[in-house]
């Protein structure tokens, strides 16, 4: 059994809440891959009531 390689991916981006209130956002998150990333990424953002925008993640 063999464990699923991991990374850590850093992103920066823009965030949009109700009434088009915008935030910034950066954070690191760990995944195997840069689309596992900007999956939990997003999730994460949505989960506090506001739509990603302009996102941009990197492997750090």
């Amino acid at each position: 059994m063999s464990s699923k390689k991991t990374d850590t991916y850093t992103f920066t981006g823009v965030a949009v809440g109700i009434h088009l209130v915008s935030r910034t956002v950066s954070g690191e998150v760990v995944a195997s891959s840069r689309h596992e990333a900007t999956t939990k990424i997003e999730a994460a953002i949505r989960a506090r009531g506001l739509q990603p925008y302009e996102l941009t993640v990197h492997k750090a």
